[in-house]
């Protein structure tokens, strides 16, 4: 299990190659479609579905993590930029004045901010809050 440290750390560390962040997308590929919502199945596939630029929830979503994980980590990120709701991250991401090394910084921000309230301990999507709190307490 990851830390959302280590989740958003990794989102950062990914967004940090100049040109692997992007907007109005989840990801896109190398000829800068939109591979965000395509199914397997679809009629319209893109020749390439290997993502080479990611927004900021993106980089998280695209981890091998599981889904409680993800949201845990996106609603660390939303309070990071002064949000209380995790939808709200895709609108920050492609407002037109942000740019690439304010959404690196945000994730870093974040990531210290969630190592700095529950310290390296893992997410258990099985347990409530109260539960959480109290095994991180012990």
């Amino acid at each position: 299990m990851a830390t959302v440290s280590e989740i958003l750390t990794k989102a950062a560390d990914l967004l940090e190659t100049p040109g692997a962040w992007t907007q109005g997308a989840e990801y896109r590929n190398e000829a800068g479609e939109d591979i965000s919502d395509f199914d397997d199945d679809a009629d319209d596939l893109p020749a390439d579905l290997t993502p080479v630029c990611w927004c900021a929830a993106g980089a998280i979503w695209c981890q091998p993590i599981s889904t409680p994980e993800k949201v845990a980590a996106c609603e660390a990120l939303a309070a990071a930029i002064g949000s209380g709701d995790r939808y709200e991250v895709p609108k920050w991401n492609d407002a037109p004045e942000r740019t690439q090394a304010e959404v690196v910084a945000a994730l870093r921000t974040a990531a210290s901010q969630a190592e700095a309230a529950t310290g390296a301990q893992p997410i258990h999507p099985w347990m409530t809050d109260a539960e959480r709190a109290a095994s991180e307490a012990a």
